[in-house]
């Protein structure tokens, strides 16, 4: 199998990733961090503060206690989300949101949130220009992807951070399709009110079950959920302090110590030769499939590890189901819990289709996608 499906999930991991997943459960060394004074508990909790101190370390932080792990994106944002806006407060947020991103804004406004969103351009490239335009005296924050998860398509962060700096805003983003595929280190003394919540189980190659919120804000949090913490037991609400402010209960540490493992692989070859190899197989592609006659592309020339399209009038659900049947490429069509991207282009009945890639694709299974793709367009 060609698997294309990297954006929603890396299927292909490595090796070490499991391992250590094995080895963690199977080694009986690691129990209930934070629970115990035993040696087993205190194995988990230096376990899992290395892990802190990996990620930290792979996008700049300088303390790791400003990483709380949670289960995945969603749960980050929902927290993050949650945790910080009232009533009364006005969000920046885009056209090209995945669904973690606006349901829990949509919630958000249902309690008296105002929400502006940011348009795109021909070429998908968010309208950042326009910016000034949603500025209102209640704005409070921008809410933004790194990249789109449908086009690949990147946020200028560097024009965000400014314009959020120029206007006191804080900056919280989705970034579970860059994490992993591109270098991300941030300055905390440039950008001193950002949040960066991510993912573990795409490109950092992690388990599912697995993510993070990553503070560099400064920002007074409150709990959204609390219960037990194995610490101050007899205070009514868990700490509002990071990283306890978002890891209530029993933390999901067996996974987290691979999801360590994925992050220090990729450091390991360097996120630079990680993306470099990615952004190059992805050229490869566009320009491979741009030229068909009825292709049409979703995806503009700039660097990510997606290219999307559709071919004529088809489903994008029967394209795939085509590339699936004739080479075993795995690959997306629908929606992408994107439906306002969908809405803007189009295609909100028949989806679009998109290829997306990880380090461990070749050029050998990209060519043989784009001859694939090429014998849909001359026998449909």
């Amino acid at each position: 199998m060609i698997y294309l499906d990297n954006s929603s999930t890396t299927l292909i991991k490595p090796d070490v990733v499991s391992k250590t997943l094995y080895e963690a459960i199977a080694s009986q060394k690691y129990s209930n961090p934070s629970r115990g004074f035993y040696q087993e508990a205190i194995n988990s909790s230096e376990a899992v503060y290395d892990v802190r101190e990996i990620i930290a370390e792979f996008f700049g932080v300088e303390d790791p206690l400003n990483v709380a792990f949670t289960a995945n994106i969603t749960t980050s944002l929902n927290l993050v989300l949650n945790s910080i806006f009232k009533k009364g407060d006005h969000i920046i947020t885009s056209v090209t949101e995945h669904n973690s991103v606006l349901r829990p804004l949509y919630q958000l406004e249902d309690r008296g949130v105002e929400l502006s969103f940011i348009d795109i351009d021909e070429n998908y490239n968010l309208k950042l220009e326009e910016l000034e335009n949603y500025l209102k005296d209640n704005t409070r924050a921008i809410v933004i992807t790194a990249e789109s998860n449908v086009s690949g398509v990147r946020t200028d962060l560097e024009y965000i951070y400014e314009f959020a700096i120029a206007h006191d805003l804080l900056v919280i983003i989705d970034g579970a399709q860059v994490a992993g595929t591109a270098k991300i280190k941030f300055n905390e003394r440039k950008y001193p009110r950002l949040i960066f919540c991510i993912t573990g189980h795409k490109a950092l190659f992690g388990p599912t079950g697995t993510g993070a919120i990553i503070d560099m804000s400064g920002e007074k949090f409150k709990n959204v959920f609390t219960g037990g913490s194995g610490v101050n037991s007899f205070h009514r609400f868990n700490s509002v302090e990071m990283p306890d402010v978002f890891e209530y209960g029993t933390i999901n540490f067996h996974s987290i110590l691979a999801l360590g493992a994925g992050v220090k692989f990729i450091d390991g070859i360097g996120i630079e030769r990680v993306s470099e190899k990615i952004h190059s197989l992805r050229q490869r592609l566009f320009y491979g499939i741009r030229e068909i006659p009825g292709i049409k592309l979703f995806s503009n020339e700039r660097d990510s590890s997606i290219v999307s399209f559709n071919y004529r009038e088809y489903p994008s659900s029967e394209i795939c189901k085509k590339m699936y049947k004739i080479n075993k490429i795995a690959s997306r069509g629908g929606i992408h819990c994107a439906p306002l991207f969908h809405e803007k282009v189009g295609t909100k009945t028949r989806g679009i289709v998109r290829l997306s890639l990880s380090y461990f694709n070749n050029k050998d299974e990209i060519n043989k996608t784009i001859d694939t793709i090429k014998l849909i367009a001359e026998t449909s």
